[in-house]
Formats: C-alpha cells, sequence, structure tokens
C-alpha cells in the first residue's frame, strides 16, 4: 500500500466522490505511512490530499492507534484503507506463549482442537478484530432508540476476494447485526494491461504487420512468413476484439476481414 499509494490516490478520491456527497464527514483508517503522504502539505504551500477531499470533514487515524478512540464519534463515514496484517511469525509466537513450545510436526501443520490451521485462524481472527474496531470508530456505536439503532452511516472497505476475506466479512455481520453488506463498485488499482508474450507469436504477427505497407496480406502467407504451424488459434485470436494482440493491431488501424465461404480467404488490412 505504501509503494504504491501515490497512484492509487486518484482512484480513492474517485471513488469516493461517487459514492457519497459533499455533506458527509469521512475518517479514514490507513497506515502510518500511508497517513504521512496524505496529510503532508506542499513544500510551495497549500492542502495536503485528505483537506483537498470535497467533504464537510475528514479526519485520518492509523493502525495502532484507532483502538477505543471517541475521536471520530461523530463521523457519519469511515473508509477502510489497507489491513493491518502481523508478521508471519506472530501467530506462532503467541501460540507457543499460551500452549507452550511446539515440535517441528506441529510448525509444518499447525492442528490444534477442531482447527485444521491454528495460526491462520488466529492470524483472520485478529484482523477481524482490528477492522472491526476502526469501524466502529463512528456514530454507528451512538444508541439512539430503546430498540438500540445507530444514526445512519456508511462503512466503506476493500477485503480480499478470498476465503480470509469472506471470513473477516462473516465476523463483521456477527459483531455488528443487521448491518446491511453492498458491494462497492471500486478498485484500488487499474486493470494490468496484458501484453503479448515476449518471443511468442503474437509478439511477430504485431511486429510483422508493423513493416507492412498499406493493404491486405493474406492470413495464409503470414502463416508463411511468420512460421506458424496452423491458422486456427490465430483466427481465435483475432476474432476477439478483447484480445491484446487485436487491441495492439487495431492501434496500428489492421482490421481482420474473414474469408466468407468455403475455401474464401481472410486476410489483415492496413489502412493508409
Amino acid at each position: 500500500m505504501t509503494d504504491r499509494i501515490n497512484e492509487r490516490l486518484p482512484r480513492i478520491k474517485k471513488g469516493l466522490e461517487e459514492a457519497i456527497g459533499p455533506e458527509r464527514s469521512v475518517f479514514l483508517c490507513v497506515h502510518k505511512d500511508v497517513e504521512a503522504v496524505i496529510t503532508k502539505e506542499p513544500k510551495n504551500g497549500g492542502k495536503s490530499w485528505v483537506e483537498k477531499l470535497p467533504f464537510r470533514e475528514c479526519s485520518v487515524g492509523h493502525w495502532g492507534a484507532v483502538d477505543g478512540r471517541n475521536t471520530w464519534q461523530d463521523c457519519d463515514t469511515a473508509v477502510i484503507l489497507g489491513l493491518p496484517y502481523l508478521p508471519q511469525t506472530w501467530a506462532t509466537n503467541v501460540f507457543c506463549a499460551l500452549q507452550g513450545a511446539q515440535d517441528d510436526e506441529w510448525l509444518q501443520s499447525p492442528e490444534w482442537k477442531q482447527y485444521k490451521n491454528v495460526r491462520k485462524t488466529m492470524e483472520q481472527r485478529q484482523m477481524s478484530v482490528s477492522v472491526i474496531q476502526a469501524a466502529n470508530r463512528i456514530r454507528c456505536r451512538q444508541v439512539i432508540d430503546a430498540e438500540g439503532h445507530c444514526p445512519p452511516a456508511d462503512i466503506f472497505i476493500v477485503l480480499p476476494k478470498d476465503a480470509f476475506g469472506d471470513a473477516v466479512l462473516d465476523d463483521i455481520k456477527a459483531d455488528m447485526p443487521g448491518i446491511k453488506v453492498t458491494d462497492w463498485t471500486f478498485a484500488l488499482d487499474a486493470p494490468k494491461e496484458k501484453k503479448p508474450r515476449v518471443g511468442s507469436s503474437h509478439v511477430r504477427l504485431i511486429s510483422y504487420m508493423e513493416k507492412q505497407d498499406a493493404g491486405p496480406v493474406s492470413l495464409s502467407i503470414i502463416q508463411r512468413d511468420i512460421q506458424l504451424p496452423s491458422l486456427k488459434k490465430l483466427r481465435e485470436t483475432l476474432n476477439n476484439s478483447e484480445h491484446p494482440t487485436t487491441q495492439a493491431l487495431r492501434d496500428m488501424r489492421v482490421s481482420y476481414l474473414p474469408g466468407v465461404g468455403r475455401g474464401s480467404k481472410s486476410y489483415l488490412m492496413k489502412a493508409a
């Protein structure tokens, strides 16, 4: 997170602006190093990244310094960016401190009672505790009626899309009964650009078409010149408009003209 925060900040700002209005009071829980980045004022003066957010109020706290605090108790929105992963040795050290030293067999396969991997369970539950503490720094702990309801509040969090993230979310729902969970259409990072593998037939095809003059080139000639074993996979690629190779050809103004009818030829057409 700290290595990539600068490229993620514009996406985070846009994601929040699309999700909530300017009247909101926002608490952001981040890593300590990230807090230093987003609260730092520019050398030439002006506002920090947090101060530029278009909301009524924005406050920042970092992992390790939020548990139990009431500083953000009037905020109506919590944004949790980055999770507080502990060192890999943490679970082993804690378990041995409570249960005594373990042998090599346990270290390789840490079973205990009904848990197949008690270390993973400890790590996940400790994560849940930290996340729930951060989420409850805002006004969702305030009771406003006899039924124990709180004022409306929103919590935004990015969790791993795996069993670990699912378990953390289950713990949040168990500890905060009645909470409504919806998907946040936001991604910390832009989709990775897929590029043809260096030395592959796709790279050879792109290089070949770069050198061609404007006009059509039949696939059979291309097959011969770049030494393709068959045209089947090439046709599948060219018929997929989302394939990186097809996109690269399109950027060169090269279009695919499939043959119509049995025995007809297919071409790549390069525009002038």
